[in-house]
């Protein structure tokens, strides 16, 4: 089992007080069954950690497209969909029934953002609305 993307801080830059990090970033088309199942990878993962990068962030950056414009309600409504679905994740996973690692976990929506995408046919519309969401132990 591995991650899509680890980023680790790098020595050169980072501060005197700052730990050394690694990053494990997961990226996927947007669906409640993606969600869950990446946010329960990277909990698993949590014991496998290099010891020179003791600080470890699990985030998973998810998108979903559609055929419309994007429009403040569009987004808004993805907001809406998407914390509902970290708070569902979090409250599954606190039941026990995914390992004793996932219940003290969070699933936590950060930011989300939408972006027009390039439509051929004039008059038509695609948007991208992109959650980035934290995994927390």
């Amino acid at each position: 089992m591995a991650t899509d993307v680890c980023l680790f801080t790098s020595p050169q830059l980072k501060s005197a007080d700052e730990a050394m990090r690694e990053v494990r970033i997961e990226f996927g088309t947007y669906e409640l069954s993606k969600l869950r199942s990446d946010a329960k990878k990277l909990v698993n993962l949590s014991d496998s950690t290099d010891p020179n990068y003791p600080e470890v962030v699990n985030l998973l950056l998810l998108w979903e497209e559609v055929d419309t414009k994007m429009t403040a309600r569009g987004l808004s409504s993805r907001v809406t969909k998407m914390h509902n679905h970290a708070q569902k994740v979090t409250a599954e996973m606190s039941d026990g029934n995914h390992g004793p690692k996932a219940v003290d976990s969070s699933v936590d929506l950060l930011m989300v953002s939408g972006v027009d995408l390039f439509a051929e046919m004039k008059e038509k519309h695609r948007t991208a609305y992109v959650g980035l969401f934290k995994v927390a132990q």
